[in-house]
């Protein structure tokens, strides 16, 4: 048995090694080295990178608004990579454009960026192309210089993409 419980007596006399409450958050800002704490994050600029054995490495910044921290995940394996974008799908799912015409970009857009982060290209152009026909937070200048898109920018259909985006010069 796990933990050496095998009797209900050791189930009872097992105490936990140690407790975090991790009902109540910190700030960024207050957090100290070395001490466990809870915090509750945005995370921005999320980069996966393929290392030997075809495990990930996992980069993000996380920000809560008083401050941001660089996150890394070393050895995730791909199923990581996959969780994100089943989550990514359902959400998609749950709060289609349809449904909700901003907040449904979004989810859209955040489902497109999911999927260039976890190497899934094909998707990821599939899923943009969509996202560039609803009014939304994408943009010209988004697709041009923005880090989320990075592992898209070698694709000549995300070329194409952004060039369908390219402001118009209107002659005076």
């Amino acid at each position: 048995m796990e933990a050496g419980i095998r009797t209900v007596a050791d189930f009872l006399l097992a105490l936990p090694f140690r407790y975090e409450d991790r009902r109540r958050y910190a700030s960024v800002a207050s957090l100290e080295w070395e001490r466990p704490t809870t915090v509750l994050v945005h995370f921005q600029g999320v980069r996966s990178t393929r290392m030997r054995r075809g495990l990930l490495r996992v980069e993000a910044v996380a920000d809560d608004g008083t401050g941001a921290v660089r996150v890394v995940w070393h050895n995730r394996y791909p199923s990581f990579a996959k969780a994100l974008a089943a989550e990514g799908r359902r959400a998609a799912e749950l709060l289609p454009v349809r449904k909700d015409s901003i907040n449904g970009a979004l989810v859209a857009e955040y489902l497109a960026v999911t999927y260039a982060w976890t190497g899934e290209k094909d998707a990821a152009i599939e899923q943009l192309s969509t996202v560039v026909k609803v009014p939304g937070d994408v943009s010209y200048g988004q697709l041009r210089l923005h880090p989320f898109w990075d592992s898209l920018r070698d694709d000549p259909r995300f070329e194409q993409i952004v060039a369908s985006l390219a402001p118009v010069e209107v002659p005076r």
